[in-house]
């Protein structure tokens, strides 16, 4: 079975620890954590030797379960990358592959900067950075991205690949797979009709859909992924229960893969 990520935003109201057993209890492989507060979502406390670092890394380890990446590492136009420090040992401390890097400082060459002191100060952790896409984001599409990352020149740096963020804002199926070697993992949902630009901050915090309950091309999305790749659930929906949140966006998740197994004549 391909590996599945519960990401933090499809449960962003349980503790950590409890988002692992549940993740463990619908057969996910991984997780992705929030390691730091960012608004205006519920933080537990995993900054620092705290009981609840120390219970997530038990739970970790308990069910089987494998931190993937954490979030959010926002880079402002004052960012001093030195101030992750404490979210990276954190992450580390948790096992995590990858932390998210969100690029919110429109000034490209101070960006370049300070992103690139964010990867020198990742590999001191035995973290590799990737970036998500955005329209509210200095990396607003994948063909900028790479461009980026291409010049920052960083051999690990990579791209989160956000379904929704990628098809609300110009993202095509040639795109992506033109680009695909730059993608180390994706978070997928689904959307509904035409959201206009100024609701799909709601939209992507409070209302995404499950996969096959939208418009997004989303079996032709997981279709191009390779096998190994990991592949986010990330379904905040405040208008369903957290049981039906899990169990609808994971059952439907699973079918899509299976599907594009089936096709490449993978069993």
């Amino acid at each position: 079975m391909r590996p599945i990520s519960l990401e933090f935003l499809t449960a962003s109201e349980v503790p950590s620890a409890r988002m692992i057993e549940l993740a463990a209890e619908h057969g996910c492989s991984h997780v992705g954590l929030l390691v730091q507060p960012m608004r205006p979502f519920p933080f537990f406390d995993l900054l620092g030797d705290t009981r609840a670092r120390r219970e997530t890394r038990n739970a970790l380890a308990a069910n089987g379960i494998k931190l993937d990446v954490t979030d959010a590492f926002n880079i402002q136009p004052e960012t001093d990358p030195e101030i992750f420090r404490p979210a990276m040992e954190s992450s580390a401390y948790l096992g995590a592959d990858w932390i998210n890097v969100l690029a919110r400082d429109p000034d490209e060459s101070r960006l370049m900067d300070s992103f690139g002191d964010t990867c020198r100060i990742a590999r001191e952790y035995g973290l590799k950075v990737s970036t998500e896409i955005s329209r509210r984001f200095a990396h607003d599409t994948l063909t900028n991205t790479v461009r980026f990352l291409k010049e920052l020149g960083d051999p690990e740096a990579r791209i989160t690949l956000d379904s929704m963020h990628f098809f609300r804002h110009v993202g095509t199926m040639a795109e992506m797979r033109a680009h695909l070697d730059w993608i180390c993992r994706v978070q997928l949902c689904d959307g509904a009709g035409d959201i206009p630009p100024e609701q799909q901050l709601h939209e992507a915090r409070s209302a995404r859909l499950p996969p096959g309950d939208g418009i997004f091309p989303l079996q032709d999305f997981v279709d191009v992924l390779p096998p190994g790749m990991v592949i986010g659930v990330e379904i905040p929906n405040i208008h369903m229960t957290l049981e039906d949140r899990l169990t609808r966006s994971l059952a439907q998740t699973r079918a899509m893969i299976e599907k594009a197994d089936r096709k490449a004549g993978r069993n």
